[in-house]
């Protein structure tokens, strides 16, 4: 994870075969409230999400199209906010 600064906040790496979902999910211990977490499609899985956002953090994350999201608003170039994973 960086910042805007481009300061390393944390990292987590190891061989291929553990998988970048399970070392997303370790940075969560380097998240805190008030931070901004941008995540890709690949790493919105219900149970990463919920981890992170126990952190306090706020996450926009993009979703697949096909996702089923409850609905929190829409946005006016046609995008939705969601609100919570089911």
């Amino acid at each position: 994870m960086a910042c805007g600064t481009r300061s390393v906040i944390g990292a987590a790496f190891g061989p291929a075969a553990t998988g970048e979902l399970e070392y997303a999910r370790r940075l969560a211990g380097d998240l805190r409230p008030g931070m901004l977490l941008l995540g890709d499609r690949m790493f919105a899985s219900a149970s990463l999400l919920n981890h992170w956002a126990a952190t306090g953090a706020d996450l926009p994350v993009r979703c697949k199209s096909g996702r089923n999201l409850p609905a929190v608003a829409r946005c006016r170039d046609g995008s939705t906010l969601a609100g919570s994973v089911p």
